[in-house]
């Protein structure tokens, strides 16, 4: 997991905008960002790629949250110059000869990083490597804390890590959840509880169970009322208050 992190933060990797052509690589290119202006900032990206053209400038709430997907994607080929370092070293191997394993899994990265609207494209490669780095360093932590248990220390059982992220209304901001998959929310009640005592949050809704993560790409219609202009009260309307999202 740690080569992981080294080989995304010496910029061997490039972040493209999904469903655009837009690149950003790391210092050492030339380029930095492909497809859109090196000017160009988050806040006209949003724009250009949203469903509606406003032709005029329109004012944005503090609280709403806009997402813009990233793809990670890694680089396979080496540079001519890392060739020829290779060709060039003094070729050398030490042995140690001791009981181990090796675990092999597939690892969703799934980070999040916030931004202002207002940030340049060019300064965003940075920001997403280290958002990276930090989920794959959530990501260690919880399968060392799994190795650590009785009954597990061979790999043998290690369930993988999911990524969850939430937004409480009352937080203001976002919380990254890592548990292991398979594990039911009810095991995990006390672990919540504390997370709910240590960011002062009510105790009587389960925030941070998975069912209420933070939704992005599921598909699902999600208080639809908000999308219906207000209706004059009738006679024979029932109104009801309803708290959180359904």
């Amino acid at each position: 997991m740690q080569n992981k992190r080294k080989k995304i933060a010496s910029g061997q990797v490039s972040f493209q905008i999904d469903s655009t052509s837009i690149y950003l690589f790391g210092v050492a290119s030339d380029v930095g960002v492909t497809g859109t202006s090196t000017e160009a900032n988050i806040g006209e990206l949003i724009d250009s790629i949203g469903p509606e053209q406003p032709s005029k400038k329109k004012k944005h709430s503090i609280s709403k949250v806009e997402i813009v997907p990233v793809n990670l994607v890694l680089k396979t080929t080496k540079d001519m110059l890392s060739d020829k370092l290779v060709k060039t070293a003094v070729k050398m191997m030490t042995t140690q000869r001791k009981p181990s394993f090796c675990i092999s899994m597939p690892l969703r990265v799934d980070t999040l990083a916030m931004i202002h609207r207002n940030t340049k494209l060019s300064e965003l490669y940075t920001v997403l490597v280290e958002a990276a780095c930090r989920s794959l360093k959530l990501l260690e932590y919880v399968l060392l804390e799994q190795l650590g248990q009785e009954g597990i220390g061979d790999g043998a059982g290690l369930r993988l890590p999911e990524i969850f992220h939430f937004l409480p209304p009352e937080l203001g901001h976002f919380i990254t959840r890592v548990v292991p998959k398979g594990i039911p929310d009810e095991s995990m009640e006390s672990e919540r509880r504390s997370l709910h005592e240590q960011l002062s949050l009510p105790l009587d809704r389960p925030m941070f169970r998975r069912g209420n993560a933070y939704p992005s790409k599921s598909g699902k219609l999600i208080n639809p009322h908000e999308a219906i202009p207000p209706q004059p009260i009738k006679p024979d309307v029932t109104v009801a208050l309803v708290r959180g999202r359904y």
